[in-house]
């Protein structure tokens, strides 16, 4: 069994805090504190939904979904393992900047994506 990559010890400590974590098919299979306070969704709200349907503005998903889908095919994952600043959106649809660092994860039942989030 492979061991998860390890996060950027140089990354600022907030970054390496997971806010949300996403299961190999785009469900949010956690969601913390932190992400509730970015984002308006509570725990209860986005545990089980596409993460894609909560953050992401509309114009970018079919990009997300796409890459999730490249990835786990096995191409690139272009976006991992390094902070990169794109957009987000609350519940109420307000766009804003947001930094992530997403760190897939292997379980001994699934691929997992950690994030850590910082607003902008």
């Amino acid at each position: 069994m492979s061991q998860p990559p390890k996060i950027d010890p140089l990354a600022p400590a907030a970054q390496r805090d997971t806010a949300l974590t996403m299961d190999s098919a785009g469900l949010v299979i956690e969601w913390s504190d932190d992400a509730e306070a970015i984002f308006g969704w509570s725990s209860a709200d986005a545990i089980g939904r596409r993460l894609s349907e909560l953050i992401i503005p509309e114009r970018l998903r079919s990009m997300h979904e796409a890459g999730l889908k490249r990835f786990m095919a096995g191409g690139p994952g272009t976006v991992l393992n390094r902070a990169i600043e794109i957009a987000a959106i609350d519940r109420d649809g307000r766009e804003f900047t947001v930094e992530v660092h997403i760190t897939p994860e292997k379980t001994a039942h699934e691929l997992r994506f950690a994030t850590s989030v910082r607003k902008l």
